[in-house]
């Protein structure tokens, strides 16, 4: 018997929450086509803040929500996902743990249940912010930790196994009084990390700051680059090439406004290129993706001139790093982006909050777009413009002082509950454009493939449910044949 499935996605723009405030952090491709949603609410849940995850549909259609948390403050600050089909949250917690502020490493199951939940921590006040899955099954966590002082001046890394073990952690700390702070980790081609976040420097100034790992923790560099103002790198990817790619945003001393920063380091933390771009009010970074194409993806938030309204931007870049498309969504209020993620049709799904839609006074916010970042018919989503331009900044090597760092580890009991968000719909569910129109297309079963009977000629892109691209076609007007191995495919 030869099986194949073709499902189509479609494009939405939903709020989800309560009559407080609900937001998105991070957002994952579920194994069925839908996505998984990883926030914090106010609005529900057993404390004053509480982990929320959401299992979305693929048109956007709530199937599940849920929170976790004590009896304080509990929340969540990203999520990865993890072979099984579920996700691996890391954020804090005040509810558990033994100091006043823990690191709080909680994994679930595709459906949501609790496989294991982790507290690490000591008397001080200490995060998780980043995790990464490494090549021997387990993950990579980055955070921040407390020094005496009762400030954050400390990177925090973890090592854990599959089963949420601690296997090693680190704390690496500037000399003197000078603050260290990890925003984000990504695991390198040879087993190391890439941990990128910003480090204090001169006159108050905050420099961006990227760290090299290797697989056991010990630091092969440590690297600042100072462009003046409080500047800091939030996401990274390595490049084909050994390198990395690091965004983030840089502060306008002068005028006390932030512009997105995108640069290209070497396998040895040299700046090879960077730039920057943005408007007359507050522009920042939130996430950076890798494209198919060889290029990629930039999310942010843009604001006006005079910093009332804030929407999501989307920046598309080509491999040779000039600028393809831009698309920003939002309404006449505050829309701030967190995290987008590709869809299996080329498309790209993107979660933060508003204040502009929803149910309360900030909701969380999610929407699927086209490839091209484009919302036919949605009033709220529309290009996005801006210049790009090149800068220079100033390299220094890091003085680092690496130590074990000796944490409380316990099992916290976390309260579960079912959560029932308003769902407000901003723009109308449609089938993607991206996608070939079923009323164009027709796709007929035959020995060894698909038979598609297209009243045009079109594009036709097909992938496995994982999201490869497996092949595409051209398809000519009238029936066409196209060969393939039996299983799920999505177009």
């Amino acid at each position: 018997m030869f099986a194949v499935f073709l499902v189509s996605q479609s494009l939405f723009a939903k709020a989800y929450g309560g009559d407080s405030a609900d937001e998105a952090r991070s957002v994952l491709p579920a194994p069925d086509g839908g996505y998984f949603v990883v926030g914090n609410t106010w609005s529900f849940g057993a404390g004053e803040e509480d982990v929320l995850v959401l299992k979305l549909s693929p048109d956007g259609s709530l199937e599940w929500a849920k929170t976790f948390g004590g009896s304080a403050g509990d929340g969540a600050f990203s999520a990865v996902q993890t072979p099984d089909g579920g996700c691996l949250i890391v954020g804090s917690t005040s509810s558990f743990g033994a100091g006043e502020e823990d690191a709080l490493v909680l994994k679930l199951s595709a459906d949501g249940s609790v496989e294991w939940a982790r507290t690490f921590g000591r008397e001080g006040r200490d995060r998780a912010l980043s995790a990464t899955r490494t090549s021997d099954g387990g993950y990579a966590v980055v955070g921040q930790t407390q020094d005496s002082q009762g400030v954050y001046l400390a990177v925090l890394v973890l090592k854990l196994s599959a089963d949420g073990s601690l296997e090693w952690a680190k704390t690496f700390k500037r000399d003197g009084e000078l603050g260290l702070d990890a925003y984000s980790v990504v695991q390198a081609s040879d087993g190391g990390y890439l941990v990128v976040g910003r480090a204090e420097g001169a006159k108050d100034f905050w420099g961006v700051a990227a760290l090299k790992l290797s697989a056991e923790g010990s630091v092969e560099w440590a690297k600042a680059f100072q462009k003046g103002g409080e500047d800091e790198l939030v996401s990274a990817l390595q490049t084909p090439d050994g390198g990395y790619l690091v965004v983030g945003h840089v502060e306008n001393y002068k005028y006390r406004f932030y512009d997105p920063l995108v640069a290209k380091l070497s396998p040895d933390g040299s700046v090879e290129w960077a730039k920057f771009f943005g408007g007359e009010g507050f522009d920042w970074a939130s996430s950076v993706l890798a494209t198919p194409d060889g290029g990629y993806a930039v999310l942010g938030t843009t604001s006006d001139a005079a910093f009332a309204d804030y929407d999501f931007f989307l920046l598309k870049f080509s491999s040779d790093d000039s600028v393809e498309w831009g698309a920003s969504f939002g309404g006449d209020s505050v829309d701030v982006a967190f995290s987008f993620a590709r869809t299996s049709d080329g498309g790209y799904a993107v979660v933060g909050y508003s204040e502009s839609f929803g149910a309360g006074g900030e909701d969380l916010v999610a929407l699927k777009l086209n490839s091209d970042g484009s919302f036919p018919g949605c009033d709220y989503v529309s290009d996005y413009s801006t210049e790009v331009y090149a800068t220079t900044l100033q390299e220094s090597t890091l003085a680092l002082t690496a130590s074990e760092a000796d944490l409380s580890v316990s099992t916290p009991s976390l309260t579960v509950k079912d959560a029932s968000p308003e769902v407000t719909t901003i723009c109308g569910s449609q089938i993607s454009q991206s996608c070939a129109s079923p009323a164009s297309v027709l796709a007929l079963p035959a020995p060894g493939g698909l038979v598609f009977k297209s009243q045009k000629e079109a594009k036709l892109s097909l992938y496995s449910a994982s999201g490869r691209l497996v092949k595409e076609v051209k398809l000519n007007k009238g029936e066409n044949f196209v060969p393939l191995r039996p299983g799920v495919y999505l177009w």
